[in-house]
């Protein structure tokens, strides 16, 4: 199978899943054993996380490996289970035109889907201790809409996170960046939060989040939550799909041959 035809398969997979109407579970990894182990477990999806080939690396989260550096890692996480791979690509290299670069690339690489969020390059991992500097929201909706233009499929996945909430901005602007986001062509949108409460206001989420549909209306969506079994819930908002990521840390216990500690919640009991 080519790169294009692998791409098509995986992508039209994760679209699948992401139009349906639950929940789709992804689990950072960082290498070819970690994504397998993930797939064997039961999760959807896999998400090839920047912080943890980082730390594969002995390097922190910071914009220090190359994309071809990212690339590569999720390309044997591809190679080496068959569930779709979505690669979290940071800030998209740069701007519009790395965006546009980054998008061929990663789809001629067999990669059903990518994630790039709106920090300022170079960034530093959402869990430092540091401020962090957002791009104005007309620079990043540049770059949605030119890695949108630049794929070459219809079913490759495009998803725009904000970080509105860890740089200490108000959920407002986290829903409003989230809204402009959608409108640009995102395929779905993640606002990222540290804090252990339900995006600090459910209600208000369900109610403002707004996104396209086929017909290229818009039309009020809901949240859907996902809890990690240790208790760590991770929300992602989507403009027409759901996705649920379970914390690195859970990726990391995948080094071990016991695929146990890896299980989503629910798992067992066929949820």
């Amino acid at each position: 199978m080519t790169g294009s035809s692998a791409t098509t398969a995986k992508a039209i997979r994760l679209r699948r899943l992401l139009d349906g109407p639950e929940l789709v579970r992804a689990v950072g990894a960082h290498n070819g054993l970690t994504a397998l182990l993930a797939a064997r477990a039961g999760f959807e999806a896999i998400w090839a996380s920047g912080f943890e080939i980082s730390a594969s690396h002995a390097l922190p989260d910071a914009s220090l490996l190359s994309m071809t550096q990212l690339l590569d890692a999720a390309e044997a996480m591809d190679m080496a289970c068959p569930v779709p791979v979505i690669a979290d690509c940071d800030t998209g290299f740069g701007g519009p035109r790395n965006v546009e670069h980054t998008v061929l690339s990663y789809e001629r690489r067999g990669i059903a889907g990518i994630c790039i969020e709106d920090k300022m390059f170079p960034k530093l991992n959402s869990f430092a201790a540091v401020a962090h500097d957002l791009v104005p929201v007309p620079d990043f909706v540049a770059k949605v809409k030119a890695g949108k233009a630049a794929q070459k499929s219809e079913d490759f996945i495009l998803i725009a996170r904000t970080e509105a909430l860890v740089a200490g901005l108000d959920l407002e602007e986290a829903v409003n960046r989230a809204r402009a986001y959608a409108e640009a062509g995102a395929d779905a949108v993640l606002v990222h939060s540290k804090s252990r409460e339900p995006l600090q206001s459910t209600h208000h989420v369900r109610r403002c989040i707004r996104a396209r549909t086929q017909g290229g209306r818009v039309q009020a969506r809901h949240l859907r939550q996902s809890r990690h079994p240790g208790g760590d819930p991770w929300h992602q908002l989507r403009p027409c799909r759901a996705v649920a990521r379970w914390p690195q840390s859970r990726g990391r216990r995948a080094d071990r041959t016991d695929e146990r500690g890896l299980r989503p919640a629910g798992h067992d009991r066929g949820v």
